[in-house]
């Protein structure tokens, strides 16, 4: 019950709005009192102290738990407790990372978090690549991201800030070798580029692509890729150095060809290389690649690797359906030197006119598992634990 309201404005319903009168009554009768109430409640429920995000220090480049927490927050009259839960999501929607900060009191007016004493409490990161890398090197890799941010208040209210945005990081791309406008002496050249990111931080929809084209007559090597079709198109490559499969359209003595590498990002092209030009120097053997053939056991005589490229198949009676588990290199004192990769291995398939399907041959590429010149031991086992061994000089 409310007393004391001598000259005191009190709200009367009048014509249906509300008024104020002065009243000189020590006692307001119960009906008033009950509509007083009513819209005191109303009013003051209103009044209780919500939280609004006005800003926040997040810049999306440099990613800091501390960042992500601090807010600008608009406050109002009502103290409470209030806490900060951030996340970064890619633009799927797979969390990277979420931040859980401590507890603080809100006070009224406009603070910042860490004037209120906020600090981080917890910082979680997913299992994957791009988490791993924003925990090491404390960055984004390029992206579309969402930033969601929200504060909770201890009676259950809460204001939440969400941010869509993109980073660019260095878009670095190169052409490495053959050099523009070279001569080279094989048709299966290895074309070697580079970039500033890793493979592992694609998104879903994102990958690299090599195309290599003819040029005609006085095409410039930008002109030949943009008109003819492609002899070559390789997309989702994910290694810097192509061989250039056997099983495509022939590179003929005497004919130059352009090449580029370029990133596709759901179906559109959103950065490339140079276009670069080389030509095959004429009258070169455009004999088929030759592969030496693993066994078991091992082979007495070493075969001599010309280049930096190891050619090899199994035999006929090899079952391809048995995948191969391990590889190995021994030096010439049958100490292991190294396990290689899977990713190393490359498989090199063909369908020869006949129809058969030829799919028992590999390649390795010894220079960049760098290996010195000297004897080697090939060792290969299959899911069945059958072992082939090549022995081969480099």
């Amino acid at each position: 019950m409310i007393k004391n309201l001598n000259q005191r404005r009190v709200l009367i319903p009048c014509n249906g709005r509300y008024t104020f009168r002065k009243t000189n009554d020590t006692t307001v009768s119960k009906s008033f009192t009950v509509l007083f109430l009513s819209v005191f409640f109303l009013n003051f429920n209103s009044a209780i102290a919500q939280v609004q995000i006005i800003s926040s220090a997040f810049s999306g480049i440099i990613y800091s738990p501390e960042a992500i927490c601090n807010l600008n927050l608009s406050i109002g009259s009502k103290e409470d407790n209030a806490s900060v839960e951030g996340s970064i999501a890619n633009y799927q929607g797979n969390l990277l990372l979420t931040v859980k900060s401590t507890s603080f009191r809100l006070k009224q007016g406009i603070y910042n978090t860490t004037q209120l004493g906020a600090k981080v409490n917890n910082v979680v990161f997913y299992n994957s690549a791009l988490s791993e890398y924003v925990k090491i090197y404390g960055q984004l890799p390029s992206g579309k991201y969402n930033y969601i941010v929200k504060v909770r208040m201890g009676d259950g209210s809460s204001d939440e800030f969400v941010e869509e945005f993109e980073v660019e990081n260095s878009t670095y791309m190169s052409l490495v070798n053959p050099i523009d406008q070279d001569t080279i002496n094989t048709p299966y050249p290895i074309l070697i580029w580079t970039h500033a990111e890793n493979f592992n931080l694609l998104q879903q929809g994102t990958y690299y692509r090599l195309v290599l084209s003819n040029i005609n007559g006085g095409q410039s090597a930008e002109a030949a890729l943009t008109v003819n079709p492609p002899l070559l198109s390789k997309n989702f490559i994910t290694r810097h150095d192509i061989l250039y499969p056997y099983d495509a359209p022939a590179l003929k003595p005497g004919s130059k060809y352009a090449w580029q590498i370029q990133k596709v990002v759901n179906g559109i092209i959103t950065n490339k290389t140079e276009a670069w030009e080389f030509v095959i120097a004429p009258n070169q053997n455009q004999g088929s690649v030759n592969f030496v053939e693993v066994v078991s056991p091992p082979n007495t005589t070493p075969y001599h690797v010309t280049g930096d490229l190891l050619f090899f198949e199994f035999n006929d009676e090899y079952n391809s359906s048995s995948p191969i588990d391990s590889v190995e290199i021994f030096n010439k004192r049958s100490e292991p030197l190294k396990a290689i990769p899977s990713k190393y291995l490359n498989p090199l398939v063909k369908q020869e006119e006949s129809g058969k399907i030829i799919n028992n041959r590999y390649y390795l590429n010894l220079r960049e598992l760098g290996l010195e010149k000297g004897e080697y031991t090939l060792l290969i086992k299959n899911s069945k634990n059958q072992t082939y061994y090549l022995r081969f000089i480099l």
